[in-house]
């Protein structure tokens, strides 16, 4: 689901849950008649692991809610249902996904988030500063660019991965940072239940990813033994490429040297951690 909208009084601020994806295990189906806007309809075909979809809106606070139900997939981790919430009116809260499931599921025994997108909107910075200067343990980042070249957005992490990281422009002076957790790294975290979400706030960021400063003196001293001289002028003026540090701690981490202490941790950081530790939830 793609908005424009952004909430003014988070930016730089602090962090939101953009999107949550919930397991529920229950024996009753969805109460009907509780969003606004509400639109079921059949949508059982091959391969389908659901036979019935449930659009609306919560009526609580007009956020969009979708309602996967009647399994019939045979696989016994597909759950009974599958309920999406998005923060589009206000930034969901414990208390809002709480009381919308209370209303649409009552029946419910166990309710298990399997995605969250944990959000951060920043101003005076852009994608590609933030995909130059990051720093993470993931195994392949890619690119995506509209037909028109007017789009960019860069993704971090494989689809299938416990985390990914998607960084694109919200607006002209917005640009959003997504991290994305999944189903094998939320339980892994104590998040069992929507409650624990609130956990987010202590998860350990630079264990995914982090954003330094290039430091050519660090570079040129971890450098002064090569052989090769054009490879050490590489190294040390890297900024000037424009490729990632990703890359160049790719390159020293071959030769051997640790680039932990070569890159020193960039303001932007802090700030992604103070906005982290402000989650709204």
């Amino acid at each position: 689901m793609v908005s424009e909208k952004v909430f003014p009084y988070l930016l730089n601020k602090a962090a939101f849950v953009d999107t949550i994806v919930m397991s529920v295990w229950t024996e009753g189906k969805p109460i009907l008649g509780q969003l606004l806007d509400e639109k079921p309809k059949g949508i059982l075909k091959p391969g389908a692991s659901y036979a019935r979809l449930v659009k609306g809106k919560s009526s609580l606070t007009g956020n969009p809610v979708r309602i996967l139900y009647g399994k019939v997939s045979r696989f016994p981790r597909v759950p009974p249902c599958r309920v999406t919430m998005w923060s589009e009116e206000v930034p969901l809260t414990g208390a809002q996904v709480n009381e919308t499931m209370r209303l649409l599921l009552p029946a419910a025994t166990r309710i298990q988030p399997t995605l969250v997108e944990l959000t951060f909107d920043l101003t005076k910075v852009s994608v590609n500063y933030l995909h130059q200067h990051m720093i993470h343990g993931a195994l392949q980042w890619y690119e995506w660019t509209d037909r028109f070249g007017r789009t960019r957005t860069v993704y971090i992490g494989a689809p299938t991965s416990s985390w990914q990281i998607r960084i694109y422009e919200k607006n002209e002076r917005v640009v959003r940072l997504e991290l994305i957790l999944r189903r094998n790294l939320l339980p892994d975290n104590g998040i069992q239940q929507p409650d624990n979400i609130v956990k987010l706030r202590s998860l350990e960021l630079q264990k995914l990813f982090s954003l330094r400063r290039f430091s050519r003196p660090r570079v040129a001293a971890a450098t002064m033994g090569w052989n090769d001289p054009y490879w050490q002028d590489v190294a040390c003026n890297w900024e000037r490429s424009g490729s990632s540090l990703q890359r160049l701690c790719r390159m020293l981490v071959g030769r051997g040297d640790k680039t932990g202490r070569l890159f020193p941790v960039a303001r932007l950081q802090r700030t992604l951690e103070r906005m982290q530790g402000n989650l709204i939830w």
